[in-house]
């Protein structure tokens, strides 16, 4: 009778043990989840941050290009001007 309940007891123990953990593995994997998206998240902001920047400093160098071309036909047209 001693040997039998004690048995029992193992099982159910067993069986608390593996409900327990297996919870925790699909909690901890629940979890792994959430950050590889987290993670993709911010890479892919991180690439359309850097395409921003790099874009604008684009632009920024080529109105930059602009303004001194603008600057150099004034001043040729000036002397154009002075020389007629």
């Amino acid at each position: 009778m001693i040997i039998k309940t004690f048995s029992i007891g193992m099982v159910l123990v067993s069986i608390a043990i593996i409900l327990s953990e297996l919870h925790r593995y699909m909690v901890y994997s629940e979890e792994v989840e959430r950050r590889k998206k987290m993670l993709d998240k911010e890479l892919i902001y991180g690439y359309a941050k850097a395409y921003l920047e790099s874009v604008t400093t684009l632009l920024k160098d080529k109105s930059e290009e602009a303004e001194g071309d603008r600057r150099i036909g004034d001043e040729n047209l000036l002397r154009l001007a002075m020389n007629q």
